[in-house]
């Protein structure tokens, strides 16, 4: 048990000083959580598809472009013994696609995943005055608007 709250400590720390090296602010004051579905792998073992696995994650950020940490629960299809698997992981969200490293708490093995969260881009707080529209464009973290 000591392992795992020292895991889960270490994931947070680097989610943590990630941020900070980045200069973004911590999830908990600037945005929500978010599920993730998609695929993961469990390393530590043979190669096959039996360590393949479908997962679902609740994600501490639903930013793009953003350092998050991640619990979920995966369902290995192919296994012969133990069909289901605990994690935690830390990773980036990117644009509608979440890449994780974590730790299966169950299968006690390293695992990867990447699936599909509902992220999004946020505008800065920045509103476009009258006759300016927003141009989909970002520069120096600050939306870009452009005339009419």
């Amino acid at each position: 048990m000591k392992s795992v709250i020292a895991l889960s400590l270490a994931i947070s720390s680097i989610a943590t000083a990630s941020m900070a090296i980045q200069n973004q602010p911590t999830p908990s004051n600037d945005s929500n959580p978010v599920a993730m579905v998609g695929i993961s792998f469990n390393f530590g073992g043979k190669i096959s598809k039996e360590s393949l696995g479908l997962t679902v994650k609740i994600l501490s950020s639903d930013r793009q472009d953003r350092v998050v940490a991640a619990a979920g629960v995966t369902y290995f299809p192919w296994a012969p013994k133990q069909k289901f698997g605990l994690d935690i992981s830390g990773g980036y969200n990117f644009d509608k696609v979440t890449a994780l490293v974590g730790y299966d708490l169950l299968n006690k093995k390293p695992q990867a995943s990447l699936g599909y969260a509902n992220t999004y881009k946020p505008n800065g707080g920045t509103i476009c005055p009258p006759g300016v529209v927003f141009t989909g464009e970002y520069f120096n973290g600050k939306p870009v608007c452009g005339i009419v």
